[in-house]
Formats: C-alpha cells, sequence, structure tokens
C-alpha cells in the first residue's frame, strides 16, 4: 500500500511575500514573524472563530509573550466600528503585527486596520470625515508611513495546517513615488520622454505589488497616461483611461465622481487628438451625470460645460457653442463673480466663437 505523505513546504511570490503550508505549520508563527522584524502581535478574528474554536487560543499559546491578545468582535463584512476599536487596540499596546484568522472578511479587516494605523484614525468620524473629503473614495497617503507586517491565516484550509504573511519588503512605495515625482519635474522641463520611461517602470512595479486596483496603481496610470497625451500618444491613452473607468465603475458605480473624472481625463484626451466627434457625446454624458450629482454650480460641472462648449466649435456649430458659453458666463458670474479668471476666460472663448462663426 502506497504511503501518502502529506504536502508540506513554503513558497515566497511577489505579494504575499510568503505561504507556509503543511502540518502543524503554524507552530512555526513566531519565529517567522519574528524573523520578519515583528516584535508584539494582535491576533484578529471573528465571534464564531474566537469563541466557539481553539484557532485563536492556540495561535496566543504559539506567539507566547509576543501576543498583544486577541480582538474578536470582527463579525461579516467588518463594520467600520469594529475596524477602528482593533486599530486603537493595536495602537494602545505597541503591536506591529496583525494576524488574521478566518476567512475574507477578516483578511480585508486587517488590511484596514492597518491603514487605520499607519494613518492615526482612532474614531468612525474622523474616518468618514476623511471619506467624505475625498469623494468617499479613500486614498489615504501611506508614503513614508510604517504599515504592521500582516498576517493571514485562512481557517478555510483549516487554521493549523497553513498561514501566509502579507507583507513586501522588495517593494517601496514611498521610492515610487519619489521616481513619479522626479517624472513630474521631467514633465515639467519639457523632458517628456524621460518622464514617460520612468512612469512605465513605477507603473509596472505597482501592477506587480499592489494589484491594478489599488489607488496608487489608478493615479500612476493616470500620470503615465498625461505625459503620452502630451508627446500625443493618444492610442495607448486611450487604453490607459479606459482601464480606470472599469475599475471605478466596478468598484465605485458609473455615476461616482471619481468615475466620472476619469471619463472626463478620456472625453478631453479625444478632444486633444482632434477627434471631436467622439468627445462630444462623451462630454454630453459627463454634463448630465455631474450636473445630477453634484449640482449644475459644482467646477466640475462648470468645467464639463466649458469642455462641451470648446468642442461645439471644433465641430463648426456656433450658435450651440456661443449659447452655452453665454449660459456658463452667467453660471459664473453667479458662482464666482463677474472679476474672477474663469469668468473672464468664458468671456474670451464666446469672443472666439463669435470671431469664427463671422469667419466661417
Amino acid at each position: 500500500m502506497t504511503q501518502q505523505i502529506p504536502l508540506q513546504g513554503e513558497f515566497d511570490p511577489v505579494v504575499p511575500t510568503r505561504i507556509v503550508f503543511g502540518n502543524e505549520k503554524i507552530d512555526a508563527l513566531k519565529d517567522k514573524v519574528q524573523k520578519l522584524g515583528g516584535k508584539k502581535a494582535l491576533v484578529l478574528s471573528g465571534r464564531r472563530v474566537g469563541e466557539k474554536t481553539g484557532s485563536v487560543s492556540r495561535i496566543n499559546d504559539v506567539l507566547g509573550g509576543m501576543s498583544a491578545g486577541a480582538y474578536s468582535g470582527l463579525t461579516q463584512r467588518a463594520p467600520l466600528a469594529a475596524a477602528v476599536e482593533a486599530a486603537n487596540m493595536a495602537a494602545a499596546n505597541g503591536v506591529d503585527t496583525l494576524v488574521g484568522v478566518g476567512g475574507s472578511t477578516i483578511s480585508d479587516a486587517s488590511r484596514m486596520i492597518a491603514v487605520l494605523m499607519a494613518e492615526g484614525i482612532t474614531t468612525v468620524e474622523q474616518l468618514r470625515r476623511l471619506g467624505e473629503e475625498q469623494d468617499m473614495l479613500l486614498s489615504p497617503n501611506l508614503d513614508g508611513k510604517e504599515l504592521p507586517l500582516q498576517v493571514s491565516i485562512p481557517t478555510t484550509l483549516s487554521a493549523g495546517r497553513s498561514f501566509h504573511i502579507l507583507s513586501n519588503p522588495a517593494f517601496d512605495s514611498a521610492a515610487q513615488s519619489g521616481l513619479e515625482t522626479q517624472a513630474r519635474e521631467l514633465h515639467s522641463a519639457k523632458r517628456i520622454a524621460e518622464a514617460v520611461v520612468i512612469l512605465r517602470r513605477v507603473l509596472a512595479a505597482r501592477l506587480e505589488a499592489q494589484g491594478e486596483r489599488h489607488f496608487q496603481t489608478i493615479n500612476s496610470r493616470s500620470g503615465l497616461a498625461r505625459s503620452l497625451r502630451a508627446i500625443h500618444e493618444y492610442d495607448e491613452c486611450f487604453l490607459l483611461y479606459s482601464e480606470n473607468i472599469r475599475i471605478h465603475r466596478e468598484k465605485l458605480g458609473y455615476d461616482h465622481p471619481q468615475t466620472l473624472r476619469s471619463l472626463s481625463r478620456l472625453a478631453n484626451t479625444y478632444f486633444a487628438a482632434g477627434r471631436y466627434a467622439d468627445a462630444r457625446p462623451m462630454f454630453e454624458d459627463i454634463l448630465e451625470r455631474r450636473a445630477r450629482v453634484l449640482g449644475r454650480d459644482h467646477p466640475d460641472t462648470l468645467r464639463t460645460q466649458s469642455s462641451l462648449a470648446n468642442t461645439l466649435l471644433e465641430l463648426g456649430r456656433f450658435a450651440e457653442s456661443a449659447e452655452l458659453h453665454e449660459k456658463i458666463i452667467e453660471d459664473r458670474v453667479r458662482v464666482l463673480g463677474p472679476d474672477h479668471v474663469r469668468t473672464n476666460l468664458s468671456r474670451k472663448r464666446l469672443d472666439r466663437v463669435r470671431q469664427a462663426a463671422r469667419s466661417g
């Protein structure tokens, strides 16, 4: 009879940094965490795993003096209040390692708690205010901030048999942000081809380490598209902005301000490429959505009106363009004042339309 040998071992992908699997491998948890620099750990779980199984108590026993205790209040979908409470408990006990025991709710909550700790967020109200400031799309700036080490022990594979460590020492987000700053300076100095080389490298690194849906990856994609547009590489711009639109729609919905912002960037690229017939319906759609979601007097709505009016001019629809510019001037006088720079800019654009109509 063939003897069955349990599968076990270690695998080092890019993200997570390390996967450890096999019978009784949980006994190696303390040693693995210490080798990665962890000194104090908080065990995270839901109530069922925490109270009705022996998993959490066993992990605490394995961690020994490294354990700061356990937080088992992470119910399904991890309510904000529970995540904030866990983050405060971790901060109060000098925790530098989060050990999540459970399914996707716990692994997702662990990442959220890590960000709360790095950002110093201690109340639900503080978190909500930050969300409101960022159009409900949280984009924390983690450059230069130290995130706790994250260990995930999926109970679906038996908490005592495997765990993986969510850390990537080889990837330095702050260093990538520094390269992006360098690329922006090159762009401003009209050394755009050099900026594009750097931005391609940064985007590739973020895609590999952070994934396509991470906010910094999305921003890197936009930054590369901006520089490519400046050197008239429009086809690749269309693809990059379309990727961001797809991701924003999936994450936030079709009418979210961030989705509309990405749509506007794509429409402006069509305009820059001279594809006015393609840009027009996009601007019309964005204008309708922004007026409904943000209000007719919101700066983004007014900018979209102006972009549509400029597009109509390029299409030779002078009467429609002039009528829209007149409405924009009226709105900007009411919202910004008669002498505001954007009000005056709209007046100049209206004069340009009238001159074009006389010449045409």
